[in-house]
């Protein structure tokens, strides 16, 4: 309960800094969270009856895009004309899509829903950092903090998309820590369509789940080698365990280092390491090469 006091306040607070920012900067008109600048490509005319607020001499910001984009996710209303990279901007329809999918598709209801969504995000990413902060011993206070995240303050003054990934970085971070595979692999689903970055963060937060999910299944198997001995079976050794013990044998003959003595615990977390190692290095490479030429300059 004290976790969700915690979210509460900080979404509410940061909820409040929107309010009196749009009651004593934009008159009143949420649009102005967007940052629509005049100098860029004309607002669709479809959203003429919304009266967008407009910064003279000025190109805006991200969130007027992804605003476009809340209001047609599927390209079926041609705003994607009005997008400067629809490519990229498109990849990152997490709030959007939420956005669109809260308002019913509704267009008078979409910009309601969006500011909505990221205060969603504010509330689980301050929930989910406060729940860390307890089980490292600190103050649940301390998810208060999340709220002061250049990427959480970016996506409150500008509603750009920021906050969703910042919030599923901390998710991920507690799950890890927690050991539950199937919220884990959730934070990483979600994390996909939400990362406002290049292709490659995504990357090394799949490759980083991947490596984890090896890593408990080669657990589950060593817990089973006591009942595999009684039963006089043999000794099941996984397939990149053999690899890196023979390269580990191969490096001592060659360079004549003698073999240091070395707890099981700490010979087994060197196992888990390298594992995670190897699916951490191999398929960024493996997908980069796969795809050449795929990287798009901001």
């Amino acid at each position: 309960m004290r976790c969700l006091a915690v979210a509460l306040a900080c979404a509410g607070c940061l909820s409040g800094w929107q309010a009196l920012t749009v009651h004593y900067s934009y008159g009143g008109n949420w649009t102005g969270l967007f940052c629509t600048g005049a100098l860029f490509k004309a607002h669709p005319a479809a959203l003429r009856s919304e009266n967008i607020y407009l910064f003279q001499n000025s190109f805006g910001y991200d969130g007027q895009l992804y605003h476009y984009i809340a209001h047609d996710p599927f390209f079926r209303r041609n705003f994607s004309d009005n997008i400067d990279s629809p490519r990229v901007r498109y990849r990152r329809i997490l709030v959007p899509g939420l956005a669109f999918l809260l308002a019913l598709g509704q267009d008078r209801a979409v910009d309601a829903a969006y500011v909505v969504v990221v205060a969603g995000f504010i509330f689980l990413g301050a929930y989910w950092l406060s729940r860390m902060a307890v089980a490292q011993g600190y103050s649940v206070a301390l998810g208060l903090l999340f709220g002061l995240v250049p990427a959480v303050l970016v996506s409150v003054d500008r509603l750009t998309v920021d906050v969703a990934l910042a919030a599923c970085c901390v998710g991920f971070a507690l799950y890890a820590r927690d050991q539950s595979p199937y919220k884990l692999y959730a934070v990483l689903a979600v994390a996909g369509p939400g990362a406002p970055g290049r292709p490659p963060p995504t990357r090394r937060i799949t490759c980083t789940g991947i490596g984890h999910a090896r890593t408990t299944q080669i657990r589950r198997s060593r817990r089973r080698e006591p009942h595999r001995q009684l039963a006089g079976q043999p000794r099941r050794v996984p397939p990149e365990r053999g690899r890196i013990t023979a390269l580990k044998r191969r490096n001592t003959l060659r360079h004549g280092h003698p073999a240091q003595p070395i707890s099981p615990q700490e010979d087994e977390t060197r196992d888990y390491n390298d594992v995670g190692g190897i699916y951490g290095t191999v398929l960024p490479q493996a997908s980069r090469k796969a795809s050449p030429g795929t990287r798009i300059r901001r």
